[in-house]
């Protein structure tokens, strides 16, 4: 999202580490409005 001009409020990280399910990670960046949002997402692949 960042090589589209998204400017990101906190970058995205890793939020948790699960055993058996992929990485969840967390981005935040402001709406149109100014006001904060937060993206979660699963990333990579099942931990063994």
């Amino acid at each position: 999202m960042s090589t589209r001009g998204m400017a990101y409020t906190h970058a995205p990280r890793l939020i948790h580490a699960h055993a058996d399910r992929p990485e969840e990670w967390m981005a935040f960046f402001p709406n149109n409005g100014g006001r904060p949002l937060a993206m979660t997402s699963p990333m990579g692949a099942k931990r063994s």
